[in-house]
């Protein structure tokens, strides 16, 4: 008896749990959970700080991006800068490594197999179009050579530029390059975003409604924080000046609530200095503006058409940074989010966590390697599409370029697959993308009817790709059930 596949007529809220970072007009429906939704008014919105629209284009083409975060807590085995005792406020919590011990860390910190050409290949090879490396993490060690701060690469035993010899590597192989940097810096003397005085008021609506602060929430930036700015400036500048061409520049201190605003970092200076220095340059938004693209965190975003996105997410969750005995997920679990992400219009940033010899595990090598091999043979329903038609779903997401459709059935184990039909247009033929095999399609009613064999022919992730009259463009998506 052959079994028809139900879908869940709902469209998938992937957006269930971790710290995200969205930027919406005021004027916007109200989204939950509230602290990750900033809004701003039309006139912010308006004269904000923006990319032009062609500089986005490449970004959206690209689809999937690596995030490397490499540090002195990987010497350690904890998680990246929260690592270290001390957590300037407003960030709350206490690290389980004295700040004594940590801050000491860099002497021993070698990087003794470190291959930039090495590391950059395998990322290319596991289909990344893009690549972000961390230059500074909230325990403020800084990853170049700076004039800024003697505590940098340079004093390690490694003693050489490891993000020169990083940058070169992935100019080299035609990869977009990006830079992280925290504006967060729980080593550095003046740091303190916020006076003394409104630490307590601030600090509980981290993660209440945003409806309870003020829009124009200001806070007192004071003398030392001001000198903070203007080493932060130097420092940003240095990264724009000495590294070649630096596509995307990532801050990681957003709104949340009230916790971060804006003027702790004379944020529309700081994005308008990055785009003097670097033209054409693309700013995410976690400075508490609306910056160019959206930022979930460890989850995929909602489908988003009408502004970019990226998805965050690491190979060894829940950690960002090396530590031992970690899980790595599996090359499918890593489809299903780069599909998954793709299909609501969005990137998916990959983050891998290298070991303090500067090389990645084997293990998280081989699931990069499948991620690879799959792309090779299904990249075309990845790469330079948008999101749609359909709205995502647990088993199906869609991705669409010119007249092609790509279905990923992800979780599809029936033998026929009904989808509600795409008014004013007309189906030519529909195939599997990996072997080019036929796939037979009736319109019947509202509806089409998609023959199913009983084992699809890709474990990781089967793309039916439909073939329709006419482009897609222009077409409103809906949900894949009547």
């Amino acid at each position: 008896m052959k079994k028809t596949i139900v879908l869940v007529i709902l469209v998938v809220q992937f957006a269930i749990g971790g710290l995200a970072q969205h930027s919406v007009r005021w004027n916007d429906s109200l989204r939950r959970p509230a602290f990750k939704f900033q809004r701003f008014t039309d006139q912010k919105w308006d004269t904000t700080s923006l990319a032009k629209p062609g500089d986005l284009k490449w970004f959206q083409d690209a689809r999937f991006g690596m995030f490397v975060h490499l540090g002195l807590s990987s010497l350690k085995g904890v998680e990246l800068g929260w690592g270290r005792q001390t957590h300037k406020f407003p960030d709350i919590g206490i690290g389980t490594v004295p700040d004594s011990v940590y801050d000491n860390l860099y002497k021993d910190f070698k990087l003794e197999n470190f291959n930039p050409s090495a590391f950059v290949k395998i990322a290319k090879d596991a289909g990344v179009k893009y690549i972000v490396i961390i230059t500074k993490h909230h325990d403020g060690f800084h990853m170049w050579n700076t004039s800024c701060s003697d505590y940098n690469i340079i004093r390690t035993p490694f003693g050489k530029d490891y993000l020169k010899e990083f940058a070169d590597a992935v100019h080299n192989a035609g990869l977009k390059l990006g830079f992280y940097y925290s504006q967060r810096d729980w080593y550095h003397p003046d740091y303190e975003p916020i006076d003394r005085a409104t630490q307590k008021t601030l600090g509980t609506n981290r993660e209440t409604d945003m409806l309870s602060v003020p829009l124009d929430q200001k806070v007192n930036v004071t003398e030392k924080e001001k000198r903070y700015i203007h080493y932060m400036y130097d420092c940003v500048t240095e990264l724009l000046t000495q590294y070649g061409k630096v596509d995307v520049l990532w801050f990681d201190a957003a709104w949340w609530g009230g916790m971060f605003t804006e003027e702790m970092w004379d944020a529309e200076g700081l994005y308008n200095l990055a785009r003097h220095l670097q033209p054409g340059i693309i700013i995410n938004n976690r400075a508490s503006i609306p910056g160019d693209f959206d930022t979930p965190e460890q989850y995929v975003g909602d489908f988003q058409n009408s502004r970019p996105w990226e998805s965050c997410m690491t190979l060894t969750p829940p950690s960002w940074g090396w530590k031992p005995n970690q899980k790595v997920s599996s090359a499918k679990d890593c489809i299903y989010s780069l599909a998954s992400t793709a299909g609501g219009d969005g990137n998916l940033l990959m983050n891998v966590g290298p070991r303090s010899d500067g090389s990645i595990e084997p293990e998280q090598v081989k699931v990069l390697e499948e991620i690879g091999e799959w792309l090779r043979k299904n990249g075309t329903s990845i790469y330079e599409t948008r999101g749609g038609i359909y709205l995502p779903t647990k088993n199906l997401t869609s991705t669409y370029r010119g007249a092609k459709l790509f279905l990923h059935l992800l979780d599809i184990k029936g033998e026929k697959l009904v989808l509600q039909a795409i008014k004013s247009r007309t189906i030519i033929k529909a195939y599997f993308l990996i072997n080019g095999d036929a796939v037979e399609c009736k319109k019947v009613g509202d509806s089409y009817e998609f023959k199913l064999p009983k084992e699809l022919p890709d474990q990781l992730d089967t793309v039916l790709v439909v073939e329709f009259d006419k482009i897609l463009d222009g077409i409103k998506p809906i949900a894949p059930l009547l």
